[in-house]
């Protein structure tokens, strides 16, 4: 999905082109990507990665492991004019980190305005622990009734990897150079960076009130407890 959104039919127009170009790289490697008929889990496609495609791994005998040879990424496409740092919702940002597999952000840069449309760079993010860290933290500072999908993170470019040239291959060489593990580590260990992440201290305050015959409620005292 192209992140300018004010840029119209400029903007809707590189979305779909990133959208195919990156569906154009999995038919190349032959990687199954399933696109979402509708973006309210925060991806744009679900791919079928085999693990053997994400580097040196042995060879694992016992059938139930084989039977997992695939990672199930969830994958998020941004579009933008070169320059412009991408963003992201953080409702988006939480669904991806929520899924049981790998999640990244592959985002497409354009340089030149004119037709024909084309991307001159690309870039990968992986959501990893550290996104995880982000997103809870952000979702727990927000405001009482303000909903995530109000919020945008910003993608900064020093947090990517860049796919150099933008092709199939560099994107293949890029996944491998991730260093997943297997499908069941994986998401284990999923699970334990967003528990270690846990839910931080949020503010509450202590009321105290008392009543006499001039007022019938007067406040005493806040006692605040956990305030940062």
């Amino acid at each position: 999905m192209s992140d300018d959104s004010n840029q119209g039919n400029d903007s809707d127009a590189l979305g779909r082109l990133g959208e195919s170009q990156f569906e154009s790289w999995c038919s190349a490697l032959q990687w199954v990507a399933n696109r979402a008929t509708e973006d309210r889990r925060g991806f744009d496609f679900l791919v079928y990665v085999p693990f053997s495609d994400l580097g040196d791994t042995p060879l694992l005998s016992t059938e139930d492991v084989v039977a997992r040879r695939e990672h199930l990424v969830a994958v998020q496409v941004k579009a933008t004019r070169a320059g412009r740092t991408p963003r992201m919702k953080l409702s988006n940002l939480r669904h991806l980190i929520e899924h049981p597999g790998p999640s990244v952000v592959v985002i497409f840069e354009a340089d030149s305005p004119k037709l024909p449309l084309t991307f001159e760079r690309a870039r990968l993010i992986r959501l990893d622990s550290t996104w995880v860290g982000e997103s809870i933290r952000r979702h727990w500072e927000l405001e009482d009734n303000v909903p995530t999908n109000a919020i945008e993170v910003s993608m900064p470019v020093n947090k990517t990897t860049l796919i150099d040239p933008p092709v199939a291959l560099s994107f293949q060489a890029v996944f491998r150079s991730l260093g997943l593990p297997d499908p069941d580590t994986y998401s284990r260990d999923k699970i334990d960076s967003r528990v270690a992440a846990g839910r931080p201290p949020r503010p509450f305050v202590l009321r105290f009130t008392t009543k006499n015959d001039a007022e019938v409620m007067k406040e005493v005292a806040d006692w605040s407890v956990g305030l940062r």
